[in-house]
């Protein structure tokens, strides 16, 4: 009984609840930074898809609106008005032996209000696909 009176009077209790409000900030921003990372990468990792697709459906003699439609079924998750793609060289100076150049340029929107200050908003992701026409 009188163990527990002098570890009232030393006023230990209230030390770990001092601690967690010291703490949980830091570890509330860690988990929306890895959120974050992890809606910016699943952005970087559609365009990339997109973009080999649709180099890919370029090197077989496909047309510019072909591989645009083939980008817009695999990012149609993705907000189009951020997405621009840019296929060179055009269709009609497509030959056998060239290259096809499929690259999409994507603004992905930041979810926290926190990230626009430490990131530009909406943060730019690039992905660049060169295959051969067949």
């Amino acid at each position: 009984m009188i163990k527990r009176l002098r570890k009232r009077i030393k006023g230990e209790e209230g030390q770990s609840l001092v601690e967690f409000t010291l703490v949980i900030p830091i570890l509330l921003l860690l988990l929306l930074g890895i959120i974050e990372f992890g809606h910016i990468f699943y952005a970087y990792l559609l365009i990339e898809n997109a973009s080999r697709d649709g180099a890919r459906y370029g090197s077989v003699w496909a047309t510019d609106t072909e591989i645009r439609q083939i980008i817009d079924e695999k990012t149609y998750s993705l907000e189009p008005t951020n997405l621009v793609v840019t296929i060179s060289p055009a269709y009609e100076y497509r030959q056998r032996g060239e290259k096809v150049e499929v690259k999409i340029d994507y603004k992905v929107p930041l979810w926290g209000p926190i990230w626009g200050e430490l990131l530009p908003n909406p943060f730019p992701i690039t992905a660049k696909t060169v295959m051969r026409v067949e």
